[in-house]
């Protein structure tokens, strides 16, 4: 499932089992197609998340206090807890980018 903002798309991807850890690849790839957004790539299975784009430090700026993730510029991850994820996706939602 993805949600498109101003700058910011938000990918939510279901893995058939939790050892796959592909969001990187994903937000890269996506990313490397159009480099005017920032994609927020999310494994609802295993909590992985990738961040890639010219917001991504902006992004981890806003949620960093509240979630573990972090990065440096253009290239951001972190694990997000199960039991937060829909928290986590309100989160971003605000963001408003």
């Amino acid at each position: 499932m993805a949600e498109t903002f101003i700058n910011t798309v938000l990918v939510r991807i279901t893995t058939s089992s939790p050892e796959y850890k592909i969001a990187s690849l994903i937000a890269s790839r996506l990313a490397s197609e159009d480099q005017t957004k920032t994609f927020i790539v999310l494994n609802t299975v295993n909590g992985e998340l990738s961040i890639r784009g010219i917001l991504t430090n902006y992004v981890i700026a806003k949620l960093s206090n509240k979630y573990k993730i972090g990065g440096h510029p253009a290239f951001g991850g972190g694990k997000i807890p199960l039991d937060k994820i829909n928290e986590f996706v309100r989160d971003v939602r605000s963001l408003r980018l």
